[in-house]
């Protein structure tokens, strides 16, 4: 591996650099979350979780460039929980539409020793994407994580120089560690990198094997002479322990010939045994990826509805608090629509009495009766409008107490609930007198009782009292010490 690309093995610690090149329209809204901004590095975490990348905190968040931002990921272990994520959600499942979408231009990954703690300008990035072009990688061929070819199981034929050694292992369909499902739309950054997987149990060991085979081939070069063949046969038995009766041979009876081509057919059975099982756990960790990677969805589809409920609930305190104040204003209104009300009940009334003067002063005069006309014209007119005014003032009393009306219904359903509430709490009251009445007559039966009981006691007090020595209870005494005396000689 080139020293500009570096590949973490299994539990070793590295660091994760992911660059993030924006667009000119959201490099004003992006850029300060390098320099701490809350509002910038809230829209990256969104930013973060859209694309699907794990969380970053704000001080791991650097400016690379005019346009890019660094962020790190510090001591993670190789293909640990982070290192997994990360491969699964950029090397396999992102497209070029994902960051058109976020208004991205480019983004990379690099993986750097732990001993770097800043990312070089030669260092070539793991994987990268464009919004323009397909993902691309410093690996000329191959997948990161892709499977290799099963091999078929080689023959096993007995070479004549007796020198025969037992085929290769067939190549694991799996790498030492996990390996996640595969997107065929996307270009990854390493070469398969398969490993060999152990055959399965033998039970028997490899240089066993080849004594058997020479001993059948009828090469007894290298072989114990004090020891009887049939010994060295024996060892062959657990190869055909899983086997039917009719397909183990006879040691004592078959051919060396025959024995060898059941030993062999032995071998390829295993062999092919073994194929099979590591096709069927490729396929289940696939499965299982799969399957992992629904949960994930899901948690996430969870968490956004949470986060929307949690919003919605904000939403609605806020529109309780605003009905609130409108009640509120709504009452003020209603107070100052009554003042005015008042207010122009007055005017009315005044204007009533002038229009009354001036009709007596009419009678007198008849020129004071075409001055009070004219006033009583202008009057008038003043009254046309006061009463318009009053009108209206009237119509927004009505609405008032229209509402004031509503109010007043729902008081009375709460007076209607309240006076239910007193009915149970009185019911309960008299149900509680009863129960007292009930334990004050027991208390004064268990009174009577106890003075009688009191006087029985008393009775016996005095019956004990009395000498309660007989003959015959004296005689018993005596004839007691008796036997004691009796007992004791």
């Amino acid at each position: 591996m080139a020293p500009s690309l570096f590949e973490p093995d299994r539990g070793e610690p590295f660091n994760i650099v992911c660059l993030i090149t924006y667009e000119a329209s959201k490099l004003s809204r992006r850029m300060p979350a390098a320099q701490g901004d809350s509002t910038a590095a809230f829209e990256l975490r969104d930013d973060l979780s859209r694309l699907r990348i794990p969380l970053i905190k704000t001080e791991n968040v650097r400016q690379y460039s005019r346009d890019t931002l660094e962020l790190w990921w510090w001591s993670q272990r190789g293909y640990g929980p982070l290192h997994n994520t990360l491969d699964k959600v950029l090397c396999q499942q992102m497209n070029s539409y994902d960051l058109e979408d976020m208004e991205i231009e480019h983004i990379a990954l690099f993986y750097l020793p732990e001993r770097i703690d800043s990312l070089p300008n030669s260092w070539k990035p793991w994987w990268q994407l464009s919004a323009s072009t397909p993902p691309s990688s410093p690996y000329s061929g191959g997948l990161p994580h892709a499977y290799p070819t099963l091999a078929p199981v080689p023959s096993i034929s007995a070479p004549s120089n007796g020198a025969w050694t037992p085929a290769p292992p067939p190549r694991s369909v799996f790498r030492t560690s996990f390996a996640p499902p595969l997107n065929p739309g996307v270009t990854y950054t390493a070469s398969a990198a398969a490993v060999n997987s152990p055959p399965p149990a033998l039970g028997i060991r490899v240089n066993e094997l080849q004594n058997c085979f020479r001993l059948l081939d009828g090469n007894l070069s290298g072989l114990d002479d004090s020891l009887p063949k049939r010994n060295y046969l024996e060892k062959l038995r657990p190869l055909f322990e899983d086997r039917c009766p009719l397909e183990r041979p006879s040691f004592a009876l078959d051919s060396p010939f025959k024995i060898r081509d059941a030993v062999l057919g032995a071998l390829y059975w295993r062999a092919e045994r073994a194929s099979i099982l590591e096709a069927q756990l490729r396929g289940a960790s696939i499965t299982h990826s799969k399957e992992v990677v629904a949960a994930e969805t899901r948690a996430r589809d969870i968490q956004s509805q949470l986060e929307s409920e949690r919003r919605e609930h904000a939403n609605l305190r806020s529109k309780c608090s605003m009905l609130s104040a409108e009640c509120e204003d709504t009452k003020t209104s209603l107070s100052e629509s009554h003042a005015t009300g008042k207010r122009l009940a007055q005017n009315i009334r005044s204007l009533q009495t002038l229009f009354d003067e001036l009709k007596t002063k009419l009678s007198v005069s008849e020129e004071a009766r075409v001055a009070a006309q004219t006033k009583q014209e202008v009057a008038e007119a003043k009254l046309a409008v006061e009463r318009s005014k009053h009108e209206d003032a009237e119509s927004k009393l009505t609405a008032i107490l229209r509402e004031f009306a509503k109010q007043e219904s729902a008081i009375s359903a709460s007076s209607q609930r309240n006076e239910r509430l007193q009915g149970d709490l009185s019911r309960i009251e008299d149900e509680r007198r009863k129960e007292q009445e009930v334990h004050a007559r027991e208390k004064e039966s268990w009174q009577a009782e106890k003075a009688r009981m009191r006087a029985e006691l008393d009775a016996m007090r005095a019956e004990q009292a009395k000498p309660f020595v007989t003959p015959a209870l004296l005689n018993a005494f005596v004839g007691i010490n008796d036997m004691v005396r009796l007992a004791t000689s």
